[in-house]
């Protein structure tokens, strides 16, 4: 990455920032790995399918018992065995720039912020994750993005400050898919064209009146309108061709109350309650239309409060902040997989509470120590899914304990009211201890011990043992330099030093790969050594 920035003043009223990032990426991706499908919850009900998780997953071990009868040596025992047949690549890159100015008018300020981003990614996948050649997938996806706002705003120091303004935000995104099945020259199954833009406007205005020395109160409204619209081109094996075309509009106003008192100087007691709102959307899935008759997702809706305390002792060398939190979901939105493919889908329900605790204290003589942790309440109260892990059962035969009679797809619906949430953890914990050198000349050399630690957490709202990766803790130390000036600094590092293997997602290889589950693992034990300048 290269990073850029230039700040000039042409006048006392007036402040110019010009910010430039260039990245690239090369590498072989994200990987998946095989793993084995370990679900014995042989009661589990499967709505409609008249059967059970377990009848259905010895369909996924007769699957993974022909692959190793193709493959006798194989194992499914190391998470870091990416197996391929093909290449497996990725190459993006990335140009951002952005400009901020500001005009003092005295007690008013008027800010523009405009921002342009370019980029493309182009990616080739084995995504069968084998030796044998079943399946491959070639992506190549360019995006765009403008945004420009206009803010105005009180600078003084009365009791009462606002700010008002307007938001506009232009995306396109362009993406050609290829996907093949054999080698033959008739292995192409796929080719798509795809295409979607997306336009937001928005108005938002906000005011904090200060009532007392120590009381607050905060109001403030957004109304957003959101434009959305997509093309798709497809051609199958056998010649045919398939076009599709979604667009949707959304607008809905947004608000959030507040409220801080500030006990004394260093002790803040705060209180809000707010509105949220995510635009909707559509997905295009490899049938355009097939299990998805109106192609599209609904808006997300949250009602939040929060309630908390910041405080500072000691000098303020101790920090203590404490918060707790209620979300109530209408329609949320999340991954699922759909024919054979990752797409955006609402639960229709969904409660979220719980408390966070941040401390953080430095000794007198340089050690510091800082503890956060917190607990999550996240269950579904409404969602009855399909579970691409059953499969569509052929109607002229419902035996699905024979693999011949599931065709992977869009699944059994099941009814997971009760489940929790994905990517959710009931409980987890951060702990880090560091000692600070500092030297005559102003340099400071910092080692630094870390613990994190959370409990188990699922990938999907069916929660099932395979979707989860159980409770874990790693550990995480680094010896850091930074110079007098700051201009100069350097790091070592040994991440993951137990070499604990994790799981960050798992997924269902339903369709050319049969009911096969893939995993991405996180990283294991890593060491390097970073070094940063500034100028």
């Amino acid at each position: 990455h290269l990073r850029g920035q230039i700040r000039f003043q042409p006048g006392p009223a007036h402040d110019v920032v010009l910010r430039g990032v260039y990245g690239q990426r090369k590498g072989v991706g994200p990987s998946l790995v095989l793993i084995e499908p370990t679900d014995n919850r042989a009661g589990s009900p499967i709505i409609g399918g008249g059967g059970t998780v377990a009848a259905v997953q010895n369909s996924s071990r007769a699957l993974i018992n022909r692959y190793r009868l193709a493959l006798p040596n194989v194992s499914l025992t190391d998470p870091y065995q990416v197996r391929s047949n093909s290449p497996t690549s990725i190459d993006t890159k990335t140009y951002l720039a952005n400009l901020e100015y500001t005009l003092d008018l005295g007690g008013v300020a008027v800010k523009v912020l405009g921002a342009y981003q370019d980029g493309d990614e182009f990616t080739e996948d084995d995504s069968d994750r084998t030796e044998l050649f079943i399946a491959t997938r070639t992506i190549d996806r360019r995006y765009t993005q403008k945004s420009l706002e206009l803010n105005v705003s009180s600078t003084g120091s009365g009791p009462f400050q606002w700010i008002v303004g307007a938001f506009y935000l232009d995306d396109s995104v362009d993406q050609f898919l290829v996907s093949a099945n054999n080698p033959s020259p008739t292995a192409i199954t796929l080719i798509r064209d795809d295409t979607f833009e997306g336009k937001s406007y928005a108005a938002f205005g906000q005011g904090t009146l200060r009532v007392t020395d120590s009381l607050s109160l905060t109001a403030g409204a957004r109304y957003t309108r959101d434009e959305k619209s997509g093309d798709q081109f497809g051609r199958d094996f056998n010649g045919s061709t398939r076009t599709g075309s979604e667009s949707g509009t959304w607008e809905e106003p947004t608000y959030r109350l507040g409220a801080e008192l500030q006990v004394i100087p260093d002790n803040l007691l705060f209180a809000s309650f707010s509105r949220g709102y995510k635009a909707g959307g559509f997905r295009f899935l490899p049938t355009v239309g097939a299990n998805d008759p109106d192609g599209t997702y609904e808006p997300e809706f949250v009602k939040a409060i929060e309630v908390g305390s910041k405080n500072q002792f000691a000098d303020r060398r101790l920090t203590l902040n404490l918060a707790g939190f209620y979300y109530d979901y209408t329609d949320l939105q999340f991954l699922e997989i759909r024919d054979q493919q990752q797409i955006v889908a609402n639960i229709g329900a969904a409660t979220i509470w719980g408390a966070e605790i941040e401390f953080a204290y430095r000794t007198p003589i340089g050690i510091g120590i800082d503890l956060s942790g917190g607990y999550l309440n996240a269950e579904i109260d409404e969602y009855i899914g399909p579970n691409p892990r059953f499969g569509a059962v052929n109607p002229a035969n419902p035996d699905i304990n024979n693999p011949a009679n599931i065709n992977p797809g869009t699944g059994f619906p099941v009814n997971v009211a009760g489940n929790r949430l994905p990517q959710s953890p009931e409980w987890s914990a951060n702990v880090g201890v560091n000692y600070r050198w500092r030297f005559a000349d102003g340099t400071t050399i910092t080692p630094q011990a870390r613990v994190s630690w959370q409990s188990e957490t699922y990938f999907t709202p069916f929660n099932s043992d395979i979707e989860r990766q159980g409770s874990f803790a790693k550990v995480n130390l680094s010896l850091s330099w930074l110079s007098a000036n700051d201009a100069l600094s350097g790091e070592i590092f040994v991440n993951n030093l137990t070499d604990k293997a994790t799981r960050n997602y798992v997924v269902n290889g339903s369709g050319t790969t049969g009911t096969l589950y893939q995993a991405n693992y996180a990283e294991p034990r890593t060491w390097g050594v970073r070094v940063g300048a500034r100028f």
